[in-house]
């Protein structure tokens, strides 16, 4: 089977952990080619006051001297992020820039550059926050969740294990999308795929072949709450089946929940060298309910050398 294209959006600022997911998506993909970058760069917007038609020389000649200095910095930046990727092993023409004045925050512009570029998945490097002040004010997580409605989100941190994935199965509609793109993103890969959920009515960790789940799992679809996640279970499947995506490398995981899902599936995942978290997020109405009750929010606060794939 030829391999699909993908686009991811990196968003970058001149520093080290911008681009830090290059190494990440370098051990994902075989074959790079297949892969097109698109390094977003958001210029410093010029102030006010050299904005309106210089009304003197000496304003025109500061003005263009800024836009000259600006203009040298992008290139800079551009130019290290190209040879970033030129040695993780990007093909040059795989490589493509965007670059544009700050229009508003940064997550908002760089979720409408993801919608324009029709990219499949935005790329972010995690900011560890460790206050309830400074995610307010500076992660750009609950800004991206917030305008990234139609754009998946990457966020990465540390050393990921791309080798296996799990694509997190609650009963709705948002997990089934996950589990789509999930499968696509991954069908030209080696990475092996765990469809996970997390259930209070089973006594330890049960992982079976998806197209085989046996007695004991049987059973449990039989039960109440087995009974109202059977259908999504079964959905994520079949998508994973019509991406092309081989049944050795898919496997159905049910694991018990000690009523925490974001902890219990992180904890899950870490101790069983799962190092891709596919997320479906259903968007909490308000700040304070994202604040207070997001599951995706709770795991981008738990995970460590993981990348968790955000799917609304």
């Amino acid at each position: 089977m030829t391999p699909m294209p993908k686009c991811l959006l990196l968003p970058i600022d001149g520093s080290k952990e911008s681009l830090k997911p290059v190494e990440f998506i370098r051990k994902l993909y075989p074959d790079l080619s297949t892969v097109k970058v698109v390094l977003c760069y958001f210029q410093p917007p010029l102030a006010p006051v050299y904005r309106e038609k210089p009304d003197s020389p000496e304003m025109a000649r500061k003005r263009a001297q800024i836009l000259k200095s600006r203009e040298t910095d992008t290139r800079n930046v551009l130019t290290h992020a190209r040879e970033v990727l030129a040695k993780a092993g990007f093909p040059e023409e795989s490589v493509v820039e965007h670059v544009q004045e700050k229009a508003s925050t940064m997550p908002r512009d760089a979720c409408l550059i993801a919608g324009v570029k029709k990219a499949d998945a935005l790329v972010m490097q995690r900011q560890t926050q460790t206050t309830l002040e400074s995610l307010l004010r500076d992660d750009p997580t609950h800004g991206l969740l917030q305008y990234c409605t139609g754009s998946p989100l990457w966020i990465t941190d540390g050393n990921i294990d791309p080798s296996r994935g799990a694509v997190c199965i609650l009963n709705e509609d948002t997990s089934i999308r996950a589990a789509d793109h999930a499968a696509f993103m991954l069908a030209d890969t080696h990475t092996e795929i765990v469809l996970l959920h997390a259930a209070r009515g089973v006594a330890g960790p049960r992982t079976v072949p998806v197209s085989d789940p046996g007695t004991e799992i049987e059973n449990w679809f039989k039960t109440e709450e087995g009974k109202s996640m059977e259908r999504y279970l079964h959905e994520a499947a079949e998508v994973v089946r019509k991406e092309g995506i081989p049944e050795d490398r898919v496997k159905l995981s049910i694991i018990p929940s000690r009523g925490n899902v974001a902890v219990d599936i992180i904890e899950y995942c870490r101790n069983h060298g799962i190092g891709i978290v596919v997320i479906g997020h259903s968007n909490p109405k308000g700040k304070w309910s994202f604040l207070k009750s997001s599951v995706t929010k709770r795991a981008l606060e738990e995970f460590r050398d993981m990348a968790i794939w955000v799917n609304q």
